[in-house]
């Protein structure tokens, strides 16, 4: 039964809020994923939910029309990538294409999310209805992929879509989460939680099954948690979504003990609901990737940009804390100015096609990192009528001890890089930051001469505040127009990459650099989505 318990913020305006409540999970049950059986080709799987938006379909695709109209000026003209060569940033030690569209079900798009372990066979990918598992040379395990419906047990043509995915550097575990769905809220939708049982993300895996927690079925309506986002800290996982029933309510946030989900055993824990800022609702906050076995911060934290309830141009960005999570947790959360401003997207062009690629909203889509005391977070914004990336490094800032303790006092944007063009289109940037502060991104990219490709890019910590070192690499360069999703424009494309770090523990004595790995998906010469993973970093005091 949800609580109210409103929270807060302590120095700034408008005020954030939201209430509180408490679940329940039940015992879980184990399946190993390697005897899971192989997705075969003629497995067609129902199309993922498009994320749902708060407001209808007309009116959003009127928005978009009028971003792509837009007369402004773009903020800046950031360089095009190019191949691989001698720029500053380090040339990726490996990429490789991974699971397509054809063996993954033929859905469309292709959400990734991707966790990599300290073992050789470490590499997990999850592509919005299957799951991959490769060695860090890049070789595919034999029997991948594996469908998720399989995988759960679930019956053959369950509709399930936007799969998350962490790794727990300290105790060595695989989390990944995903969401069934009925899109037309006449049966329950729900989360999944897979917990590995051990370092092998091949293994066992304790799965647990959660209703949405904050509203209840009612009439024959059934709330659907879309687009959930996924963080973690040593004491729990975050797990995030945004509610609608079936037009939306809110988001809420579910507070997950590890020690519980590690002995996979049932558990009580506390949720939140109804997030606020000056009395307008928020959506898609995204708790950090608390990834590094060296950080170990005061409380959990949350970010969220302001999205469709806001209007445009947008400034500002809410930084929230949740503090001690697993005894008495208390949520609060302050805004924080942000240099440029923002707004909704224009879709993205391909040669043929003009405005034609899905581009989402101003949501924060990829995983939030946090590392060494700061967050890093990007967002889609319109660049005149193209659209842009928005990266950001924000440092937060909390109370000690008292009534308030860590609770949230304020927060600061230490760097703030717009990546965009007048000549192209950026969209769906997210970053990985090293233990030192070096930071690996990827991207997509596309213009009137480049179908949608995959794009990375690396700076060090020691990078002018501001600015990028280049203009990234491809990847893989798209090879033919993109036409899938909706039937007709906009095509629906990604609502994110995936970033992940590989190689934190490094052999004894060596001081080996982290290195890390990339997933996004590019055009196909078939019009079709295909995906690649790559590894990148600064691995030598040599490298620009």
């Amino acid at each position: 039964m949800p609580l109210t318990a409103t929270a807060q913020a302590q120095t700034a305006a408008p005020q954030a809020s939201s209430e509180q409540g408490t679940g329940v999970a039940t015992v879980p049950f184990v399946r190993r994923l390697d005897t899971t059986p192989q997705m075969t080709g003629a497995e067609r799987h129902p199309q993922p939910l498009a994320p749902l938006k708060g407001v209808d379909p007309a009116t959003f695709a009127l928005r978009k029309a009028r971003a792509a109209q837009s007369p402004a000026d773009p903020k800046v003209a950031s360089p095009p990538p190019v191949r691989p060569q001698s720029l500053e940033t380090p040339g990726a030690s490996l990429v490789f294409t991974s699971t397509g569209e054809v063996a993954c079900g033929f859905v469309a798009p292709a959400d990734q999310a991707i966790a990599v372990g300290d073992t050789s066979v470490g590499v997990l990918q999850a592509i919005n209805v299957c799951v991959d598992v490769y060695n860090k040379s890049g070789n595919l395990q034999a029997g991948y992929p594996k469908s998720f419906t399989s995988f759960v047990g679930l019956p053959a043509g369950t509709p399930t879509t936007d799969p998350r995915a962490i790794y727990d550097w300290i105790n060595h575990r695989y989390i990944v989460t995903f969401i069934q769905f009925d899109r037309n809220f006449a049966s329950a939708s729900s989360y999944w939680i897979a917990v590995s049982t051990g370092d092998n993300p091949a293994g066992g895996y304790c799965l647990y099954n959660l209703p949405v927690q904050s509203v209840a079925a009612s009439g024959g309506v059934f709330p659907l948690p879309d687009f959930p986002r996924l963080g973690q800290d040593r004491q729990a996982i975050y797990l995030a979504s945004n509610i609608f029933n079936p037009n939306f309510k809110w988001e809420e946030i579910l507070v997950l003990p590890k020690t519980a989900l590690y002995a996979c055993t049932g558990f009580s824990f506390s949720f939140f609901f109804n997030l606020a800022v000056g009395g307008v609702v928020t959506d898609t906050t995204q708790p950090a990737n608390v990834f590094s076995a060296g950080d170990d911060p005061r409380s959990e934290y949350l970010v969220t940009s302001k999205n469709i309830f806001f209007s445009d141009p947008k400034n500002g960005l809410i930084v929230w804390a949740i503090h001690s999570p697993l005894s008495s947790p208390t949520l609060n959360g302050v805004s924080v100015a942000t240099t440029n401003n923002y707004s909704l997207p224009p879709n993205a062009s391909q040669p043929g096609g003009t405005n034609d690629i899905d581009t989402g909203d101003t949501r924060i889509s990829g995983m939030a990192m946090y590392n060494a005391g700061s967050i890093y977070a990007s967002i889609n914004a319109a660049n005149g009528s193209h659209s842009e990336a928005i990266l950001y490094q924000i440092q937060p800032f909390v109370t000690a001890g008292g009534a308030n303790d860590g609770q949230i006092a304020s927060a600061k944007i230490l760097n703030e890089i717009v990546h965009g063009s007048s000549a192209f289109d950026v969209y769906y940037a997210t970053q990985q930051p090293d233990p030192e502060g070096n930071v690996t991104y990827v991207w997509n990219f596309s213009s009137s001469t480049s179908f949608p490709s995959l794009i990375y890019s690396s700076r060090r910590a020691a990078q002018t505040v501001g600015t990028e070192p280049d203009g990234g690499f491809f990847a893989v360069g798209g090879a033919g127009f993109y036409n899938q999703g909706f039937g007709s424009p906009p095509f629906r494309w990604g609502d994110y990459t995936a970033v992940a770090p590989g190689g934190l523990a490094s052999a004894g004595g060596t001081g080996a650099n982290p290195v890390m790995f990339f997933a996004g998906m590019f055009a196909r010469s078939d019009g079709t989505w295909g995906t690649a993973i790559g590894k990148n970093g600064y691995t030598a005091i040599t490298q620009p």
